[in-house]
């Protein structure tokens, strides 16, 4: 697995000067720099993900949460610039994507590609982060946000367990109704084969009498 998955812990680098002076402060976008390439989210019910591509010019493009442009924003965004930028999003959805701390860039997302999951994303906020996680629950570099959309339209949240290579169950929902939002990339993989086991093991909360995060750790 790529050791990009643990990108988000113990981050506290500030970005260089070159890249502070590129930061336009006066637009309430998120901007921030990659490879000396400016990135953006647009603020609005769309936030569109766009770079710019010219001087003053700038494109869409699809975001990919395991990309090397969400590390960087992971590192250059901080807190107070998230304050400002989260004051244009619904109230609901502000306080959603804020509780996710270093993950918010991945939260939002997971929030603006994949709009029919919102009310699933509310009651449980750690399948955002295995949705914006997709690629590296794959095995793949390219994101499937479309095709993610199509199982879930069609096969429901059970079909999107599924598709993401977790248990369709119950169970499974139990768990991550528990399971922390903040959670490193890099223990979900370890997280999915653990789930799998006690599946196969027929472990379920009935039987046990513990939750599932003392069964996980069990």
């Amino acid at each position: 697995m790529s050791h990009t998955g643990c990108y988000f812990r113990g981050m506290n680098r500030t970005p260089s000067a070159k890249s502070r002076r590129r930061q336009p402060v006066s637009s309430p976008a998120l901007t921030w720099s990659h490879l000396g390439q400016l990135h953006r989210v647009t603020v609005g019910p769309e936030a569109n993900f766009e770079r710019e591509v010219a001087p003053g010019r700038w494109e869409g493009f699809q975001p990919n949460p395991m990309g090397a442009e969400f590390v960087a924003a992971a590192v250059m965004i901080d807190a107070r610039r998230w304050r400002s930028y989260l004051e244009y999003l619904p109230a609901d959805e502000a306080r959603w994507v804020n509780a996710f701390g270093s993950h918010r860039m991945l939260a939002l997302a997971a929030l603006r590609e994949c709009p029919a999951l919102k009310e699933d994303f509310m009651n449980l906020p750690v399948l955002a982060l295995l949705v914006a996680a997709h690629p590296l629950l794959r095995d793949t570099t390219t994101p499937a946000w479309a095709e993610l959309t199509t199982v879930f339209e069609r096969n429901g949240l059970f079909g999107l367990l599924e598709w993401l290579g977790l248990p369709a169950t119950g169970a499974c929902l139990e768990f991550l109704a528990e399971a922390q939002r903040d959670t490193a990339l890099c223990q979900l993989e370890p997280m999915r084969g653990r789930l799998w086991q006690l599946h196969e093991a027929g472990v379920v909360r009935s039987r046990t009498g513990h939750s599932w995060s003392q069964a996980l750790a069990a």
